[in-house]
């Protein structure tokens, strides 16, 4: 069985969102989301029990129905181990990078170096690009899980990750043009696990011919700039809602898992105004 640590349990206790349900440990609270504003309940810990059978797995949506009723849907984190029957639906995979550098160029800040890699930190000048493609990757995100999208929250959101302290961001350059970008938030923190790391927050890159290989100097950009700060570097998968999409998601899955990645942990959701899934 996995324990959460006592630090996490504590603070949740602390702050009234540690529950008990049949003699079983969750924690829970509201959470809005910052691109749609949509209200869900956050289950960022349960004992594995809790989601073991269907008796406990009901009992548990049941609470959450009472505890949170304005939420339209739950986000429960699993470990990497765990699958959940429909209609739970995969969310967020979180990966974990081996370390090891891709085999690309690396990113540099000394413009000395920009004649020699065409990979470079971004500055001021870049900022219109980066905004255009992380508002793009929030606006998919939200189409791909019929999140709801407001255009004044998509842009304050971009402009919220442009202005966190620890944001670094590398962008590909093609004759003096940047064509991709890589943005990392250096200084996170998982509540769960007390582990700091450095997370890969988008990686995006326009329509070139060499498409692959721009993806793969960004990312080795972005292993080397978590490895000098010797941190681990998590990055994560979207799940789209509908078939067709969440099977791609399973193929790019699959493609970081033999890429020198490795599942860390899992958000499943789950309506919570009806349909009840069929448990194993």
């Amino acid at each position: 069985m996995t324990i959460a640590p006592d630090v996490f349990l504590s603070s949740a206790s602390a702050a009234g969102l540690l529950h008990e349900l049949d003699g079983w440990r969750y924690v829970a609270d509201y959470y809005v989301d910052d691109a749609s504003g949509q209200e869900q309940c956050l289950v960022e810990y349960a004992d594995p029990e809790l989601i073991a059978s269907q008796t406990s797995g009901d009992a548990l949506l049941a609470e959450l129905r009472q505890r949170f009723p304005a939420a339209g849907s739950v986000l429960l984190r699993t470990s990497a181990e765990a699958r959940l029957p429909p209609p739970w639906c995969r969310y967020l995979t979180y990966l974990r990078h081996s370390g090891q550098h891709a085999g690309h160029e690396g990113g540099s800040s000394d413009p000395a170096s920009a004649e020699r890699s065409p990979v470079i930190v971004a500055g001021e000048e870049h900022h219109v690009c980066l905004r255009r493609w992380l508002e793009h990757a929030l606006r998919v995100a939200c189409a791909e899980q019929d999140r709801q999208m407001v255009g004044t929250r998509l842009r304050a959101a971009a402009d919220s990750l442009l202005s966190q302290p620890d944001r670094v961001s590398y962008v590909y350059l093609r004759d003096g043009t940047p064509v991709g970008h890589v943005t990392l938030l250096c200084d996170c923190q998982d509540d769960l696990t007390q582990r700091r790391f450095a997370e890969l927050f988008d990686l995006l890159v326009d329509p070139v011919d060499d498409r692959a290989e721009v993806s793969g100097s960004l990312v080795t950009a972005a292993v080397r700039h978590a490895a000098g700060l010797e941190l681990p570097l998590l990055g994560h998968v979207v799940h789209p809602v509908s078939e067709a999409g969440a099977s791609g998601a399973m193929k790019v899955l699959d493609g970081l898992l033999s890429a020198g990645w490795a599942t860390d942990h899992m958000y499943w959701t789950h309506p919570l105004d009806g349909g009840e899934p069929q448990w194993p």
